[in-house]
């Protein structure tokens, strides 16, 4: 029964956290998930590329808490999303980062999803792009899982995902307050070929991401509290290894 609960956990991480893994089956509901359209992330249509917000490298500590409003046609969603950088290492001489992810609905009975991954700088829309060893994760109160990073990389290079192309529109500087405080940001526009468009805040200020504030037509992104210092790991318990079938 161990064994079973715990390939269901691993399901509902991908599932919620959007991989760009397809491992969607039933058994993923079975935990009382009730996201039933899209990802968090890919519900957010705007490119999460540091890079492009002003941050050229992680710095251990540093976190970011914002608040994610996603628009039904007759309700809100709320989530919690911080992304914190817990930790560093040196492979082969390359910096390799411990990001965190902690996504925490406000209200629905999603439980709290944290992820735990060892990766390169770059690009977060990709999340496991790049990432090494073992991913761990941690869905509610149930013990943290060790998922190797080959499992999903298998899987990611099986159904791969389309690239998508945004035009990038520089609007210049431009005072904005948020619940965080008020910051002299970098606002710019993203548009796709299918004419979705995104309006991002951004200062090099606020790592790990460097978003302030960012909206789309289905969503809104702002920017609660941040850390530039001090951050650890919010995942307790020892984890279970998830072994490949």
């Amino acid at each position: 029964m161990a064994i079973r609960h715990n390939h269901r956990s691993l399901l509902t991480v991908t599932r919620i956290l959007g991989f760009c893994v397809v491992l969607f089956t039933s058994t993923a509901f079975s935990q009382g998930v009730t996201f039933k359209k899209r990802s968090l992330y890919e519900s957010i249509d705007v490119p999460l590329n540091p890079g492009l917000f002003g941050i050229i490298r992680w710095k251990v500590g540093e976190s970011s808490k914002y608040k994610v409003t996603l628009f039904h046609p007759d309700y809100l969603e709320v989530f919690h999303l911080t992304l914190s950088v817990v930790g560093e290492e040196i492979r082969d001489s390359q910096s390799l980062f411990w990001l965190e992810t902690d996504v925490q609905p406000v209200n629905s009975p999603q439980d709290r999803i944290i992820n735990k991954i060892l990766r390169p700088f770059g690009n977060l829309t990709r999340f496991t792009e790049g990432a090494v060893g073992e991913i761990l994760s941690q869905v509610g109160d149930s013990p943290p899982l060790a998922v190797p990073s080959s499992m999903l990389n298998v899987q990611t290079s099986s159904h791969p995902k389309q690239v998508r192309e945004w035009a990038q529109i520089d609007l210049g500087q431009e005072e904005i307050k948020v619940a965080a405080g008020g910051f002299k940001a970098h606002k710019q526009r993203f548009v796709d070929a299918e004419e979705n468009s995104a309006e991002v805040w951004s200062t090099s200020k606020v790592g790990p991401l460097g978003i302030v504030k960012a909206s789309g037509n289905r969503w809104t992104l702002e920017l609660m509290v941040y850390e530039s210092r001090g951050s650890v790991s919010a995942i307790y318990g020892s984890p279970r290894v998830v072994s490949p079938p």
